[in-house]
């Protein structure tokens, strides 16, 4: 792990740090004597050099494909109930999925209810530290449905991108079966890694709205932006959680909204302008100020929300 530290802060000394030894050996070897042992050791060193780096390379591959599970999924921290202690009226919802159990709260809009969301948080943390997104829509008059993956708080199992996919749909299915939303009445929303569920979703259903923010267009490209030594192509191939969003929204019908900071130090922007070109219309763009983890807490953020659902979800 602190060799892949190394090369995500200084990814160029992979290439550097071989050639200058490459180099060292061979300008090393023309000083000294034909013949002389040295000499030939030197060489032979020199031209072992691009061979131990082809296999490093790989080996870096191998340690990237074998720990990908902790890059992509870091589920921390317990479950409160902050809901409660806030004296909101919310429901436990514990759904089966796939012989785990999948855990969310159901949290009531503060007045009457326009509608549901179907939240999908980030890599981190658990809904306990989601209090303050769920929170804003709450306030705007929508129900909120926010759920923890397989493996994060009180979910049970393994985290995995089919497990994602089966713990939203679950969730889906709970809002319209169990709790008669119309899927038109539902928005499903999306922030950082959770895009990744919400797209593949709303390629399935007839959702009332999506939103996107601060999502990457797949876990390879991220990884080729963190790892530059690693194009993206051959990361696609070793990666199994991809969550190709970039490949998927396109298949999306219900008006969307792809929310993003130019200021994100995470996701970088051009990850979200690249999902909202490759959307089709319906679609709207919505910039906001702060970093990865603030900028969903600023008024522009809030009022751009009234400004794409007040249309779509009549008050």
């Amino acid at each position: 792990m602190f060799v892949l530290g190394l090369l995500y802060r200084y990814p160029y000394l992979y290439f550097i740090v071989p050639t200058v030894l490459f180099v060292l050996l061979i300008l090393a070897s023309r000083i000294m004597k034909p013949g002389e042992k040295s000499r030939k050791t030197a060489i032979a060193f020199a031209y072992a050099i691009p061979v131990l780096a082809v296999v490093g390379y790989a080996g870096i591959l191998a340690l990237l494909y074998s720990y990908q599970g902790n890059f992509v999924f870091q589920p921390s921290g317990t479950v409160d109930d902050p809901p409660k202690v806030l004296g909101w009226t919310y429901e436990d919802v514990l759904l089966d999925v796939g012989g785990d159990s999948t855990h969310g709260w159901y949290v009531h809009a503060a007045a009457d209810t326009r509608g549901a969301v179907l939240f999908s948080h980030g890599n981190g943390g658990t809904i306990s530290s989601r209090i303050k997104d769920v929170e804003v829509f709450r306030q705007l008059g929508f129900d909120v449905l926010a759920y923890d993956y397989g493996g994060y708080g009180k979910s049970t199992g393994l985290p995995s991108e089919t497990r994602c996919r089966d713990d939203i749909l679950a969730m889906w299915n709970h809002l319209t079966n169990d709790r008669g939303f119309a899927p038109e009445s539902i928005i499903l929303w999306g922030r950082s890694m959770g895009g990744g569920p919400t797209c593949e979703l709303a390629t399935q259903v007839d959702e009332g709205a999506v939103i996107l923010e601060s999502t990457f267009t797949s876990v390879p490209d991220m990884g080729a932006e963190q790892f530059p030594i690693f194009p993206s192509f051959l990361l696609a191939l070793l990666i199994e959680h991809k969550f190709d969003n970039v490949g998927k929204v396109s298949q999306i019908g219900a008006p969307l909204l792809v929310i993003h900071s130019s200021e994100d130090e995470i996701i970088p922007a051009t990850h979200g302008q690249k999902l909202f070109d490759t959307a089709i219309n319906p679609k709207d763009f919505l910039s906001i100020p702060g970093g990865h983890n603030s900028g969903y807490l600023t008024t522009i953020r809030t009022d751009g929300l009234k400004a794409f659902l007040n249309p779509l979800f009549p008050l």
